[in-house]
């Protein structure tokens, strides 16, 4: 360990510090005669010596003296244990107790020379040293791939041991990941390699959303495995009602077979699809023999308008995203402010250059048609600070930042907080330098990050002003978050994602109700809970938040739950878990004044069965990530010989780090006792002497 310290000013002010205390020293024993007179010049000389170093030591703080602590951190290095979480690990349960057992014994051999870490993973990871359940709906070994490289990042990461059966059903191909791995991946198998009779749903597509009135197609894949010569039947019913029947012959041990369903979309809301499949005597798993999905079907598509004085590649970007959603038409109106009244919303680009664009968007405000403005290079904050909006943009002049988005944990509007890690790893914005004011905590869906800066400043605000909503977003540059999403998932879902969230909660009407209850999402795995967030507010729209909200819950076959939400953190949220696969309608309630207000809406949670419909695991996978990332495969009877190979690498040596603190000298409280001990010594001899 080294201490040093500095100061805020030249060292020669030190002088000033002694000179302040021998003057005081002099002018308080000396030079002022009072009732110290009788003193003797010994005890004179104690007291002016204790005046002395008093007052020098307060001088002292003067000069802002800060201590710089350098320390030396010896790091063991890491080896991450990446159990797999997911319910396929249970089919072969005698495997997976092996490999567990040898894993504990593998880390007891391993404690001394390194530091062990322990993740689980299923869809997500989970930084705890408890048990696995093997509850996980969904396997992304990518994911949790990418999330240990992130985490441990320059950290000594000796490698990472992935326990697994090689099955994943969500996200890339973790051999891409492998093969851009700076560290090691060892992989230790689990599960059963055998190949088992089986007529299972392969896979199901099918639009999430269609219009009344619309056919529509599904396509349904069928794979088998040891059953050549069995004929099979497809079943498909729609809320119940069986629509489409189909039988087929099996034709070979390893058999696929794809068909296209065409529906009708007759009822509006959500609608149940059941497939089924023939159960054979000879099959080992059932549970892939059936699937369930849900459509919704609405009865109007919305429109949304851009509007822009010029082309630009941010607005093909959100072009798009948008069409990505069968619910929404885009229509580009570049530098043709053409009529809006069929517009359900509109996106003003690079807005607020002059008065002629404030004008255009006070004519949708007072029309209520949801705005979402995103400034750019043209903004102008003298114009927008000039609209009838509560928001203003404070601003002393005309710059940029290059941003970051930084996620806001306490957004609440919709859920996306499984994203907010891929978010914050997008490319920079061009953002106007300046502040948003007016706004609540609750309606900032991103921060700006400058450089390594987190700032408060928001870069994406969705606000309600009684009853009226309207976005706005800080930066130009959003083309490239489309690049950097497919760079990290091989798609653009969540950028596309996050953009389709703002669009839907723009353009919900709020009505001005005074009581509003949603769900974070419409749709959730048997897993996870459903969210309900709620908001109660008064006839002058301030919120409340000392009533309690009713909601009652009602499944397909109209059983009620019922729940009480009450506010806490001036927030009302209510979380329910175990609610089995179905549609839910439910019903919110609040009594304020006498009078009793409601709000009601309906999701649905749903079981894919994505762990049951493949029981074969792959062996070959969990190789080939070993090696393209320079690891080694293992199962539980060979993993203790990877003990020998760790401790030769050059990964394994411990490292040695520096640490730099640096404190204020004043923080430290032995200075302060020291101070008082000299007054206190000065003020008794003073006493025992007779003067005051």
């Amino acid at each position: 360990m080294n201490w040093d310290i500095t100061f805020g000013y030249s060292i020669w002010f030190i002088l000033f510090c002694l000179g302040a205390g021998v003057a005081y020293a002099l002018l308080s024993y000396y030079f002022w005669p009072n009732s110290i007179n009788h003193l003797n010049k010994r005890v004179r000389i104690i007291l002016s010596i204790i005046r002395f170093l008093s007052v020098s030591i307060l001088a002292f703080f003067i000069m802002d003296p800060v201590v710089k602590h350098l320390k030396y951190l010896k790091q063991k290095p890491i080896l991450v244990f990446l159990l797999d979480d997911s319910q396929s690990m249970n089919i072969d349960s005698q495997s997976r107790k092996l490999a567990i057992q040898s894993l504990d014994k593998f880390e007891n051999e391993l404690s001394e020379q390194y530091q062990i870490e322990r993740i689980k993973f299923s869809n997500t990871l989970t930084y705890s040293e408890d048990q696995p359940t093997f509850f996980g709906e969904e396997t992304n070994i990518s994911k949790a791939l990418y999330g240990v490289k992130d985490q441990y990042y320059n950290q000594n990461l000796g490698g990472v041991l992935l326990v697994s059966d090689g099955i994943f059903n969500n996200g890339s191909n973790p051999i891409t990941i492998a093969q851009n791995y700076r560290t090691p991946i060892y992989t230790l198998a689990v599960g059963d390699t055998s190949v088992h009779a089986d007529l299972r749903i392969h896979h199901v597509a099918h639009n999430s959303t269609v219009y009344l009135g619309n056919d529509f197609k599904s396509s349904i894949e069928i794979k088998s495995t040891q059953l050549k010569g069995k004929t099979g039947k497809l079943l498909v019913l729609q809320n119940g009602i069986e629509f489409y029947s189909k039988d087929f012959e099996i034709t070979n041990h390893d058999f696929f077979v794809e068909y296209d369903v065409t529906s009708h979309a007759a009822r509006s809301g959500m609608n149940r699809f059941d497939v089924q499949l023939t159960v054979f005597d000879e099959e080992k798993n059932i549970q892939n023999n059936t699937s369930v999905f849900y459509v919704e079907v609405v009865d109007s598509k919305k429109n949304i308008g851009v509007y822009s004085h010029s082309p630009h590649p941010d607005i093909g970007m959100l072009k798009s995203a948008i069409s990505s959603n069968e619910n929404y038409e885009v229509d580009l109106c570049i530098n043709n402010l053409k009529s809006f009244d069929k517009f359900d919303l509109v996106i003003l680009y690079d807005w607020f250059s002059n008065s002629k664009e404030l004008q255009w968007f006070e004519a949708l405000k007072l029309a209520k048609i949801p705005v979402l403005c995103v400034f750019g290079e043209r903004f102008d904050p003298a114009y927008f600070n000039s609209g009838s909006q509560r928001i203003s943009f404070d601003s002393k002049l005309k710059s940029f930042n290059l941003t970051l988005p930084l996620f806001n944990p306490k957004f609440d509007y919709f859920n996306i907080d499984n994203l907010a890690k891929t978010i914050e790893k997008w490319s920079p914005l061009k953002s106007p330098f300046g502040a948003i004011k007016g706004y609540k905590p609750s309606d900032v869906l991103m921060y700006q990050k400058i450089g390594a800066v987190e700032t408060n400043d928001p870069m994406c605000v969705l606000h309600d002003e009684s009853g009226y909503r309207y976005g706005i977003f800080l930066g130009q540059g959003i083309w490239k978050w489309e690049l950097s999403d497919y760079e990290q998932n091989d798609n653009h879902d969540v950028i596309y994602g996050v953009v389709n969230h703002m669009i839907q909660y723009l353009t919900v009407k709020n009505q001005q109700k005074l009581l509003r209850v949603t769900t974070t999402a419409s749709e959730y795995g048997v897993q996870e809970p459903a969210i309900f967030k709620g908001e109660l507010y008064n006839n002058s729209m301030n919120l409340v938040f000392d009533k309690p909200i009713h909601i009652t819950i009602k499944d397909e076959q109209k059983n009620e739950l019922m729940y009480t939400m009450n506010a806490k953190n001036e927030r009302y949220s209510q979380s329910i878990n175990g609610l089995r696969p179905g549609i839910y309608k439910y019903t919110a309630s609040a009594m304020l004044g006498g009078l009793q207000y409601k709000d009601q809406g309906v999701f649905m949670v749903s079981d894919q069965k994505k762990e049951w419909m493949n029981q074969q695991a792959d062996y070959s996978l969990l190789q080939k990530i070993s090696y393209y990332s320079n690891g080694y495969f293992y199962t539980p009877g060979t993993l203790s010989s990877l003990k020998n190979r760790l401790l030769k690498q050059d990964t394994s040596k411990t490292q040695i780090s520096e640490e730099n603190s640096y404190h204020d000298l004043i923080e430290f409280k032995g200075i302060f006792w020291l101070v008082i001990i000299l007054l206190s010594i000065e003020w008794s001899i003073r006493k025992w002497s007779g003067a005051y």
